[in-house]
């Protein structure tokens, strides 16, 4: 079983998911209030649960209230039950203040609704009457132990499973339904957290699709993010084209053309994710030179050329990877996916705007990833210290910012825009508000290093700019960065 849905009445789910049911519907007796007469005094009636639509309809008590000539609906379940009953909603909506933005009227609207939540704030007076509860189902019935992605249908919900299954791992991922739902989740200590694009099964569905068999190739995969994101998938169904054969996304560090072919035909997301400059091709013999910029531009335009002509055979979401340092020296200030990035602020900004532009006007399916300098838990910034005590930094600022990514976060945001299917570019770093040179020297006295020297007078080669980076368009998406605690601690 690779996914579960979670919530009270049962519902029809795909092939390999199963839905649970942690909580029972208990209707309640209670009356509505009594409207002053005339009945016209009420506004409307709205609904925003199946459930309360089942209750009231059924209840010859609430037979005059259901005589308004405005009943409100939020949510599709709501709308169409309420037409199975012979009613004509008004009108429908997603949320509550989808449908507030909407209302004209200022009488009251009479609210039937689950016991026990807390009222919505409106600027519509409501009369809010609890008309069923739902209390949590025990013993559950075994979850099996293999589902890797729980959909969350409410908070109620998620609370009662995290009761009755505490010892889910953090490794599964969990889709809500809606905001309300993810803060559920994360208030419970739940890390992978997606939220729905819409509020309904369908949305949560979809995501859930993508998240238990993403169809992954990473394309100049060898480096550290690449081999950090075939962990990260290490539970995928394999793609054929793997030559392991064995669950994860597939890892090709330089891949031939009848390779890419093959890949064509069957992978969902291909993530192009040329390895580290500074490791692949001074490991060849090349320093800061011509031959240097000349080998490093071959290879990530062959890449990026080579993914979009892959992806343009099936209509595959590309996923490329490049850099927030495509961005100017700002003298410590914020820069975002709106910032001109031209003229380019030295030869390796150049290379990745070219790659980004490739990749973005040959086809619209696209997703451009500014990540920041990756960090993790892999070597201490001691070792990174020891190898720069002696290294003159050319063109480099000492004031230049401190932008990160964690390695978890990375692969973390890579499973988010493919899961939630986002286009365009994206910031993916965090300022952790200070210089490199400040985060640095600590370090270098501390274990008795000398700190790298700048030389602001040549050709800037320092990679890091003087700027900031908050990556809101990425946060707005829904993503939650991970805890920074031990990030000025290790480095990649």
């Amino acid at each position: 079983m690779n996914a579960i849905v979670i919530g009270a009445q049962p519902r029809p789910v795909p092939d390999g998911m199963q839905f649970v049911s942690v909580l029972t519907v208990v209707p309640l007796s209670t009356p509505p209030p009594q409207p002053p007469p005339p009945l016209q005094s009420w506004g409307a009636i709205c609904f925003a649960s199946p459930h309360a639509v089942h209750v009231v309809c059924k209840s010859a008590a609430w037979a005059s209230a259901l005589k308004s000539p405005r009943i409100y609906a939020i949510g599709e379940r709501s709308f169409a039950l309420l037409q199975t009953y012979g009613f004509n909603p008004r009108r429908r909506a997603d949320s509550w203040e989808a449908l507030e933005a909407t209302l004209t009227s200022t009488q009251p609207i009479l609210f039937p609704r689950v016991q026990g939540e807390p009222d919505p704030v409106s600027r519509v007076q409501l009369h809010c009457v609890g008309v069923y509860r739902t209390v949590p189902i025990t013993p559950l019935e075994p979850v099996d132990p293999s589902v890797r992605v729980v959909c969350a249908l409410s908070p109620k919900a998620t609370v009662a499973f995290m009761d009755a299954c505490p010892s889910t791992g953090d490794d599964v991922r969990w889709v809500a339904i809606g905001p309300t739902t993810a803060a559920a989740c994360r208030r419970l200590g739940r890390k992978r957290v997606f939220v729905a694009s819409e509020p309904n099964l369908a949305s949560v569905l979809e995501i859930a699709q993508r998240l238990v068999n993403p169809g992954v190739a990473v394309i100049g995969g060898g480096g550290t993010l690449g081999c950090a994101l075939k962990e990260h998938w290490a539970h995928a169904p394999p793609l054929r084209t793997s030559t392991s054969g064995k669950p994860g996304c597939a890892l090709y560090a330089s891949p031939d053309p009848r390779t890419l072919r093959r890949l064509a035909s069957e992978a969902k997301v291909l993530v192009g994710a040329v390895a580290p400059i500074q490791s692949k091709f001074r490991s060849i013999g090349l320093t800061d030179c011509d031959a240097f910029y000349d080998v490093v531009r071959s290879t990530y335009m062959d890449t990026a050329r080579d993914l979009v002509q892959t992806a343009q055979a099936t209509g595959a979401h590309l996923v490329w990877i490049s850099s927030h340092n495509v961005y100017p020296n700002a003298d410590g200030a914020l820069v975002d996916e709106d910032t001109p990035c031209l003229p380019p602020r030295h030869r390796t900004a150049a290379i990745l705007l070219s790659a980004e532009r490739l990749v973005l006007q040959d086809y619209p399916n696209t997703t451009v990833l500014r990540m920041g300098w990756l960090v993790g838990t892999a070597r201490p910034w001691s070792a990174t210290m020891r190898k720069m005590q002696h290294v003159t930094i050319r063109g480099g600022q000492e004031q230049a910012q401190m932008n990160t990514t964690a390695l978890a976060d990375a692969c973390r945001i890579i499973e988010h825009v493919v899961a939630h299917r986002l286009l365009g570019v994206f910031d993916c770093a965090r300022s952790q508000g200070c210089s490199w040179r400040v985060h640095w020297a600590p370090i270098c006295a501390e274990h008795g290093l000398s700190e790298p020297t700048y030389d602001p007078s040549t050709e800037d080669f320092w990679f890091e700019g003087d700027h900031r980076i908050q990556s809101t368009k990425l946060l707005r998406s829904g993503f939650e960065f991970g805890d920074v605690a031990a990030l000025t601690k290790s480095n990649v």
